[in-house]
């Protein structure tokens, strides 16, 4: 009787062990997704702000350009 028991009381603990590993593996694979997205979308923001300081730039250097030209025509 005490054997049965035992056995018993060793399965509900390789359960519950089981069912820890199974939840620790579960966070894991959370934060790891949870990281990574938050990784991609930086990235993505990082370039989406080069592309449109870089689009600023040249809109000014175009601007600036036509001011000059402006200039020069109404010299001549």
């Amino acid at each position: 009787m005490q054997i049965k028991y035992m056995t018993l009381l060793m399965n509900w603990i390789n359960f519950g062990l089981i069912i820890l590993i199974i939840i620790g593996v579960y966070k894991a694979m959370l934060a790891f997704i949870s990281k990574l997205s938050l990784f991609i979308g930086n990235l993505f923001m990082s370039l989406i702000i080069f592309f449109y300081m870089s689009f600023l730039h040249d809109l000014s250097q175009l601007s600036a350009y036509q001011r000059a030209f402006h200039c020069g025509i109404i010299q001549f």
